[in-house]
């Protein structure tokens, strides 16, 4: 069965703990898969903001909790998720982002679709991923018409028009972006084959914001 999204809500009274609800449901879908690389290879991982990182009064901002942009989940690695499962333990203000690639895609002029299918770009690990990965050029748009791309801070262009024309599907991709609010026991499954993701800035009362993450093959 194919889908872009689902959001599932459980009830609170449950008593299987948020990552045994995760991990059934990630079965259910498929395999479960890591990289040794990324929490060093953990199954379900914790996506917070560290005790280091939380919003100040004083600075009125943030660091490594400001905003994430719209992406593919692991898009720079040559084998990636087909789902991503975020379960919500806490989470009040902070919205999550997502926008199918079809409505990309259906928007892009013929000059810019030529330009993703070329191997100008380049997709470089997060931060999060410890393991040295090769760099290579590559195109955003394969033969199959499945795109990928990673946030700003993980692509290189190698021209300016390779620039313009990613900088242009960005722009696309977030003003045909849907925002929702995840709520606590909510379970976010999203088909990365298909759909894009990312967060907007933490919100200074989410600093106890909370979900759990798995990958499926």
């Amino acid at each position: 069965m194919t889908f872009l999204w689902k959001r599932l809500c459980f009830s609170p009274l449950m008593t299987s703990s948020p990552t045994t609800i995760l991990y059934e449901y990630a079965c259910r879908l498929g395999t479960t898969m890591t990289y040794n690389g990324e929490r060093h290879g953990q199954l379900i991982h914790d996506v917070r903001i560290s005790k280091k990182e939380k919003w100040t009064t004083k600075t009125n901002s943030t660091l490594g909790s400001g905003s994430l942009g719209l992406h593919t989940e692991m898009a720079f690695h040559h084998v990636r998720p087909r789902y991503v499962l975020l379960y919500c333990v806490r989470n009040r203000f902070t919205k999550t982002r997502l926008v199918a690639s079809s409505s990309i895609l259906s928007l892009l002029t013929n000059d810019i679709l030529l330009k993703l299918q070329q191997p100008g770009f380049q997709l470089s690990p997060p931060p999060s991923f410890t393991d040295p990965y090769p760099l290579y050029w590559t195109p955003l748009l394969d033969r199959f018409g499945k795109l990928r791309f990673a946030s700003h801070a993980n692509i290189t262009c190698l021209d300016i028009d390779f620039y313009s024309s990613y900088q242009k599907m960005i722009k696309i991709a977030e003003t045909q972006s849907k925002a929702l609010i995840l709520k606590p026991n909510e379970l976010l499954i999203i088909n990365n084959e298909l759909v894009h993701h990312g967060r907007d800035k933490i919100h200074p009362w989410d600093q106890d914001r909370l979900l759990y993450r798995m990958y499926v093959m």
